[in-house]
């Protein structure tokens, strides 16, 4: 026969519906539409429901979001009109993260929130065990934090305080434990035998009767000043140094009872 012609009588040029080949001797694929195939090769015109690729030999995922008609694309299997909840990708293959609420981008697999407590584009980043409410779902920044702790995700400690901290800075807003000093309370000052100062780090003494808000509100016999550093000026005594040496001391007294140390020729007491 000719090119192109086939039979007997060299009379026959095509195939019957759901034939294929130099003869016709092929059956076309089981799975293509009304059973048409291209005559030369056998590859399907279109597939039946489910089915995709050359031959419709490959089947549509299970995680295709079902249609009446097709449900992925017969050259890439790509799902058609998307997935189920809770996958992604061209054939719906991947599972959207666990942490995600009510699935993912069918194409990224960025979910549209997250659970409380986790953070990132697919939720992945968990927050920071002291953020209080969980955090920002874009960036891992608390809200608030545990008390104790500071900064945007609640990762740095003030365990020197004496009330928690400032979040924005970790400026403590109670003062310092013992020992402690600075506006964050990281220094010590443990070369101090009555503790220091919260302000500078200078060391306390025992010239303090009582304090209040790191001043001496009264001090022992003898010494003043917020501090209680400072001796009595010459000629004077008393708990604030304002009482005035007799004037029968010809030179200072005692500073706490304002007895003279020395008396002037002709007196004694």
């Amino acid at each position: 026969c000719k090119p192109g012609y086939w039979g007997n009588q060299c009379k026959k040029s095509s195939c019957s519906d759901g034939y294929w080949g130099i003869k016709c001797q092929s059956q076309c694929p089981t799975n293509c539409r009304l059973s048409k195939c291209d005559k030369n090769n056998g590859y399907c015109s279109e597939c039946k429901n489910y089915y995709w690729g050359d031959k419709c030999e490959e089947r549509c995922s299970v995680n295709c979001k079902y249609h009446s008609s097709i449900t992925c694309y017969k050259t890439s299997g790509k799902c058609n009109p998307g997935c189920k909840t809770g996958w992604y990708g061209n054939q719906c293959q991947t599972k959207c993260n666990s942490n995600c609420i009510n699935g993912c981008d069918q194409a990224t697999g960025r979910c549209t929130s997250c659970k409380t407590g986790w953070y990132g584009n697919q939720c992945q980043t968990k927050c920071n065990s002291n953020c209080i409410n969980g955090c920002d779902q874009a960036t891992g920044r608390c809200t608030k934090c545990n008390p104790g702790y500071w900064n945007y995700q609640c990762q740095k400690s003030c365990r020197n305080c004496n009330n928690g901290c400032q979040k924005s800075n970790g400026n403590c807003t109670g003062g310092c434990k013992k020992g402690f000093w600075g506006m964050k309370c990281n220094d010590n000052c443990n070369k101090c035998k009555q503790g220091c100062q919260q302000d500078n780090g200078d060391c306390n003494n025992d010239n303090c009767i009582s304090c209040n808000n790191n001043q001496c509100t009264s001090c022992k016999t003898g010494w003043y000043g917020n501090q209680c550093r400072t001796n009595c000026k010459a000629g004077y005594y008393g708990n604030q140094c304002t009482e005035q040496c007799p004037n029968s001391c010809p030179g200072d007294c005692k500073q706490d009872s304002g007895h003279c140390e020395s008396c002037n020729s002709g007196t004694f007491g």
